[in-house]
């Protein structure tokens, strides 16, 4: 008897377009819901199979299994307003597999309140949505994601994305996010022995827009898009409740070896005190001050860390 893995993209059919002005390429951008049919440990050759949700028949035909695995993409013609099962029969053989839909919904603004118009959210595992133009988004999660990126549509324009991590919902949750000129890149967090270890990469648009020449040169001026970041600009919160930061550092982040031996960009790793176990989502907000025609200005960006939530 072999095993069945189910992913389920249960998000709404849209298409648009985007220019990345950075990295010069211009993204198709288009989501459509369906069902993935992961099979290993099958004899091979050609099965019947029927695929249902909750009882409803979605497919039925043939799938050829090949070193004993076989993968089927089964597109639906419109979201479910809820799901709690999939049935899978395989040559009379039937699988049962629970499902667990959660949302994940709230409003992208930008830091000084105003709504982001249409925004995007993208995954991971490739589920992609837009929200409406007050702001509004919703994403439908099957299982774990590992990051999930929101942005605007002028997005590297104007401002840059605000970034999920280990995005492992127990329960629909409501979250509203802000996005300005700065990204909090690869927040992750982990337990120490009396503190919760924060790391992340900060980015800067003005750092790179202004360094856009040397980036596609591949200058070695390119350490110049690294934004240095202070204590003072960072706050943390569990949950609403803003942390003391106990420990701040800045470290060096690998890239990769060179002729010249290896190439790494600006990271930061900061501690807060570990009084309780966290199970809430940690928020991290950085205010940055840099220069842009000579003239100081404040770029602000947050992220956020699931992977405490239990």
């Amino acid at each position: 008897m072999g095993e069945l893995k189910i992913f389920i993209n249960n998000n709404p059919k849209f298409k648009t377009t985007i220019e990345s002005i950075v990295k010069e390429e211009v993204w198709d951008i288009d989501n459509s819901p369906y069902i993935k049919v992961n099979g290993e440990g099958f004899e091979d050759g050609q099965k019947n199979i029927e695929v249902y949700c909750d009882d409803k028949l979605l497919m039925e035909g043939i799938v050829l299994v090949k070193k004993s695995t076989f993968n089927l993409k089964v597109d639906l013609k419109e979201t479910f307003k809820s799901m709690t099962n999939i049935k899978v029969i395989i040559d009379r053989e039937e699988y049962n597999i629970p499902v667990q839909l959660k949302r994940l919904y709230g409003r992208v603004t930008y830091f000084d309140g105003t709504p982001v118009k249409n925004p995007i959210a993208l995954t991971n595992n490739d589920i992609k949505v837009i929200g409406n133009e007050e702001g509004y988004y919703e994403i439908c999660l099957a299982e774990k994601e590992e990051y999930i990126a929101i942005f605007n549509e002028d997005y590297s324009k104007e401002a840059l994305e605000c970034w999920l991590y280990d995005v492992n919902l127990i329960e629909d949750m409501e979250l509203n996010v802000s996005i300005d000129k700065f990204e909090i890149y690869r927040l992750h967090g982990w337990y120490g022995e009396h503190s919760v270890n924060i790391h992340f990469v900060p980015m800067s648009l003005t750092k790179v827009l202004e360094n856009m020449k040397y980036i596609s040169n591949e200058s070695s001026k390119n350490d110049d898009i690294w934004p240095q970041v202070s204590e003072e600009d960072i706050k943390v919160y569990i949950g609403n409740i803003e942390q003391k930061i106990v420990a701040f550092k800045e470290v060096e982040d690998f890239l990769y070896y060179e002729n010249n031996g290896k190439t790494s960009r600006q990271a930061y790793l900061i501690s807060i005190a570990k009084e309780t176990i966290v199970n809430d989502v940690i928020k991290v907000v950085i205010s940055n001050k840099t220069l842009k025609d000579n003239k100081e200005i404040i770029e602000k960006g947050e992220s956020y860390y699931f992977g405490f939530l239990r």
